[in-house]
């Protein structure tokens, strides 16, 4: 089987959905299949939207596991919230899904999507609210003919701290 997993950070940024998704691919490529990761260069969650957060460079490595990972360079650029949030607040709900000012807008990604040719049975999207990135899994999966499956992490925060 040959799968498309989406997530905004891939190890070794730390995080829940981060970590999640890591075990999942490596057990599925450890079983036979073949797995690829679309996501951010970022590091740090800042350097989704920010510059100037640790981030790696930009290309496909293959890790130790087998998997494949295909990071992108998150866009970034001044007034950036201010700007997406604006053009948010057109009514379409596919140019709202990309204009969600916390998103990582990586048009390369885009690019690589709309031309992806290689073998593939699935395509899976992980965490909320980063809908360029779940909006970009249904686009390829639609273009593939693909199911399509998200899993909505979502992080509520610490309900003992309320600063």
């Amino acid at each position: 089987m040959h799968i498309a997993h989406f997530i905004h950070r891939y190890p070794p940024a730390i995080g829940g959905s981060e970590s999640y998704v890591q075990r999942l691919s490596e057990y599925f490529a450890k079983t036979g299949n073949n797995v690829s990761i679309w996501t951010t260069t970022a590091i740090e969650l800042p350097a989704l939207w920010k510059r100037g957060f640790q981030q790696l460079s930009p290309g496909i490595e293959i890790a130790d596991s087998g998997v494949q990972i295909r990071r992108y360079q998150p866009l970034t650029f001044p007034a950036r919230k201010v700007i997406l949030k604006a053009l948010s607040l057109v009514p379409v709900r596919s140019w709202q899904a990309v204009t969600v000012p916390c998103n990582p807008i990586c048009p390369q990604l885009v690019y690589d999507l709309d031309r992806h040719e290689q073998p593939l049975d699935m395509v899976h999207a992980f965490a909320f609210p980063f809908s360029f990135l779940a909006w970009s899994a249904l686009r390829l999966a639609r273009r593939r003919d693909v199911p399509f499956l998200l899993t909505p992490f979502l992080h509520l925060g610490d309900p003992n701290n309320h600063s």
